[in-house]
């Protein structure tokens, strides 16, 4: 019997559920699953909501042989399921199946477990309780407790629990403890501007006996791992360097003159705020010189089981260097004034390491704001897609010569190796996400860029338990359409767009599949 075949739930309830395929839920037109020879498989059973995370589930029954009459149709007792949060619920239904992805098999038959993580105050800071029961099966409620020197100064915000990994027999689980500012995503549609606390504080390991009426509970990831992070390093830059350029003009008609550092005597000149015929002089105050700053750290970022079954912590290494430089004021060539020419530069760049393992590329950011009198060019780069605008400089209303000078002694200083940054404000904004969770086993890197006349992303490398998963894709400009408040708002592209950095990951094959186009939703079966 083939799969397009079934009827109800009779068969799949005796041999289980198909793995390799891809469940695809578009924007229109009904479910199906895609098979890796490009078949596609409607049922009216599918279910459109879904998640992209993806877990791996065996239901513990006997795998069946493949049907003679259509190979494509072999069903196997290992199958992958999709849940966000530890729910009651899957948040992936295929063939009307509830709660697959919670249920675990015991000497009772399948029950279903419940698990919470508290995290609570205690002696010497914050500790976590965890409590599961089975449903439906005679074992007690079972409880341990991770005292708060084992998870490295957990702060009372972390109280949301995600569930990141699950091993295929349900008894060992991987659950992070995550923070989350409560504001709505509107008017975007992918959520890249993140507050410094924003993400998880600590992960754990809760691992079930064989038959589920015991448990115990270790730390992966403590608090300092996931926020303060490991071998931290910060260097402020260099002062830069105050600086008067003085001018002079004879009377009103004629025009200003640069006359150097040396302030001119007086008498003859004075300033023109005192009035009279001229001549008169003018001091530019600005600085010059450059300046460096650098940070570094490492971050617990996520974790998963490996296929041997080990729980590995994922690690994110962030490297940043932000530079100044500026140069003596110079005069534009439409009008008499001066302005400080500078050249502002941010370069950002993450490594992954898996484990033990070593450090390996994922990906590099930059951003470039070279400011002559006239003009303005941004140059961003992101991974492999780049972007170059130039916007001219209104000249300063008034007979002042004075323009926009750059003012301040003070040197950069370093950001601390932020997970998330924007850079600009206004006319131009450059902000990426590092960690953006398009799934619990895909971890993709997204960039949101605004400016006049433009809106966009861009979706990056991502992490993923096969390792960096390469390539950039961007949407191209939104406008019109992007903003929820405004009267152009479109639906349909919302719509599109809203998924456009979701991804899922098969435990079983090794294959990822990233959206990075907008549309539909998926994940693996």
């Amino acid at each position: 019997m083939s799969i397009p075949d079934f009827a109800a739930n009779e068969g799949l309830a005796s041999f289980g559920f198909p793995w390799h395929g891809l469940f695809v839920a578009p924007i229109d037109g009904p479910s199906y699953v895609q098979l890796p020879s490009g078949r596609l498989i409607f049922s009216d059973m599918f279910r459109a909501q879904i998640g992209s995370n993806t877990y791996l589930v065996d239901l513990g029954l006997p795998e069946p042989a493949t049907q003679p009459d259509d190979p494509e149709a072999s069903l196997w007792n290992t199958f992958i399921g999709s849940a966000e949060f530890i729910s009651p619920t899957s948040g992936l239904h295929v063939w009307g199946a509830t709660e697959v992805v919670r249920r675990v098999r015991t000497s009772a038959g399948f029950n279903t477990p419940v698990i919470s993580v508290t995290n609570y105050p205690a002696a010497g800071g914050r500790a976590v309780r965890v409590r599961a029961n089975v449903h439906a099966y005679p074992s007690p409620q079972m409880e341990v407790h991770l005292p708060a020197a084992e998870l490295g100064g957990l702060v009372e915000k972390y109280s949301i629990q995600r569930l990141l990994d699950v091993t295929p027999d349900g008894r060992r689980w991987i659950i992070a403890l995550q923070f989350t500012e409560s504001y709505p995503t509107y008017p975007y549609a992918i959520r890249v501007e993140v507050t410094p606390d924003e993400g998880l504080g600590v992960i754990i390991e809760v691992a079930f006996s064989e038959d589920f009426d015991s448990m115990s509970a270790r730390v992966l990831a403590t608090f300092e791992d996931c926020r303060q992070g490991r071998n931290v390093t910060g260097q402020d830059g260099g002062e830069l360097s105050q600086e008067t350029l003085w001018l002079t003009r004879e009377n009103g008609t004629s025009p200003w003159v640069e006359a150097g550092a040396s302030e001119p005597p007086t008498p003859p000149y004075t300033s023109p705020s005192e009035g009279g015929e001229g001549p008169w002089k003018v001091g530019i105050s600005s600085v010059t010189g450059t300046s460096t700053a650098t940070a570094s750290r490492e971050v617990a970022a996520s974790a998963w089981y490996t296929p041997e079954g080990v729980a590995e912590v994922v690690w994110l290494k962030v490297s940043t260097t932000k530079s100044v430089a500026v140069s003596a004021p110079t005069e534009r060539t439409d009008v008499q004034q001066w302005w400080s020419p500078y050249v502002r530069e941010y370069q950002y760049e993450a490594q992954v390491r898996f484990g033990s393992g070593a450090y390996q590329t994922f990906f590099s950011a930059s951003h470039v704001e070279d400011k002559s009198p006239e003009s303005t060019t941004y140059t961003s780069r992101f991974s492999s897609v780049d972007k170059t605008e130039t916007q001219a400089n209104l000249p300063v209303s008034g007979s002042d010569p004075r323009g926009e000078l750059f003012y301040g002694t003070a040197g950069q200083t370093h950001d601390g190796a932020p997970l998330a940054f924007v850079i600009g404000s206004g006319r131009y904004t450059f902000r990426i996400h590092a960690l953006h969770r398009s799934s619990n086993k895909v971890l993709s890197s997204v960039l949101q860029q605004s400016s006049d006349g433009f809106f966009g992303y861009a979706v990056g490398p991502a992490i993923t338990p096969a390792g960096v998963d390469g390539g950039a894709v961007a949407t191209g400009n939104l406008i019109p359409g992007h903003n929820r408040n405004a009267p152009d708002f479109d639906i349909n592209l919302w719509n599109y767009h809203r998924t456009f950095a979701n991804g899922a990951y098969n435990p079983v094959s090794g294959e990822v599949e990233r959206q990075r186009l907008g549309g539909a939703t998926f994940t693996w079966v």
